[in-house]
C-alpha cells in the first residue's frame, strides 16, 4: 500500500463502497436479480454498471462494456435481454476482481500523482484525485439507486458505510 495519506483514505472509502454493494447484492433475492421495469432498475444492471465504471476509470486503457462478459452488461442503453445478464455469483466475482484492481491502482498513487493532471476521462476532472472522487460519487449514486429499488420492492437496503 502506498504511504500516501490521500491514497490510503481513498482506498478506505472504496472499501466501504464495495462492502455496501456486496450487501445490496446479498439483499436481493435471486428471483428478483434480473427483473425490473424500466430496465435500468434491474439490480444486476445497476451493480454491473457501477463495477464496470470503476473498471473503466481505474486505468488508462480503452474500455469496452463487452470486454467483461462478452456482452454490454453495464451499458444502460443496451437492449440486452435481462436473462443474458450475469448471475449474482458472477457479479460478486467481478466485484472482488475490481476491488483488488482498485486497491492496487490506488496503492501505486503518490500524493504527487493524485494531484497531477490526467489526460483521459477529462469529464471527471483535471487531476487523478478528481477522477477518483468522481468514481466514488458515481458509485454512491448507483448504489443509492439500487438501494431505492430494493426499498421499493420491500427489501432491505444496504447499510450506509
Amino acid at each position: 500500500m502506498s504511504k500516501s495519506t490521500i491514497s490510503d483514505s481513498l482506498q478506505r472509502q472504496f472499501e466501504r463502497v464495495w462492502e455496501s454493494l456486496r450487501e445490496a447484492i446479498g439483499n436481493c433475492p435471486d428471483r428478483q436479480w434480473k427483473k425490473g421495469d424500466p430496465a435500468v432498475r434491474i439490480p444486476v444492471r445497476q451493480a454491473c454498471h457501477m463495477i464496470g465504471a470503476v473498471e473503466m476509470y481505474a486505468g488508462e486503457k480503452r474500455f469496452a462494456w463487452d470486454r467483461r462478459f462478452g456482452r454490454p452488461v453495464g451499458d444502460f442503453s443496451s437492449d440486452l435481454p435481462a436473462a443474458d445478464l450475469p448471475g449474482k455469483d458472477e457479479t460478486l466475482e467481478y466485484l472482488d476482481e475490481m476491488r483488488a484492481h482498485t486497491q492496487t491502482w490506488l496503492g501505486k498513487m503518490s500524493d504527487e500523482k493524485l494531484l497531477s493532471p490526467q489526460r483521459s476521462n477529462r469529464h471527471t476532472g483535471d487531476t487523478y484525485l478528481e477522477r477518483v472522487v468522481y468514481m466514488l460519487r458515481h458509485s454512491q449514486h448507483h448504489r443509492g439507486e439500487m438501494n431505492a429499488e430494493l426499498r421499493r420492492r420491500g427489501l432491505a437496503p444496504a447499510n450506509w458505510q
